[in-house]
């Protein structure tokens, strides 16, 4: 290969050096220098984004528990509680209050 070919081919040194074949010029490695990022966000508005994303998930708790507020109200004791669950509570030595609702399959 002659000196004016190396030149002209894409891989040599001599074209990655050379920023007149149309190209930015390289590293020496071989690579092409990163592009910058178009977006840019400033340090003092992480912590906002942040505060942002912690006040939208306790939203989204809140609405949940409205949600289960608005269950229970519609939801009934049982005259008896079935047998099956006095055998759990006895099992686990926890009490808890069971109900049913129409809008809900499972107790």
């Amino acid at each position: 290969m002659t000196e004016l070919e190396a030149d002209n081919d894409p891989g040599s040194l001599g074209a990655r050096l050379d920023p007149s074949n149309g190209e930015k010029a390289a590293d020496t490695d071989g690579r092409k220098p990163r592009a910058e990022s178009s977006l840019r966000i400033e340090p003092k508005w992480i912590g906002w984004i942040l505060a942002l994303g912690a006040a939208l998930r306790l939203m989204w708790l809140a609405l949940g528990l409205v949600r289960l507020r608005v269950f229970r109200r519609h939801a009934h004791k049982p005259l008896k509680e079935p047998p099956d669950i006095e055998e759990m509570q006895l099992r686990t030595w926890v009490r808890a209050s069971v109900m049913f609702s129409p809008e809900i399959d499972s107790p």
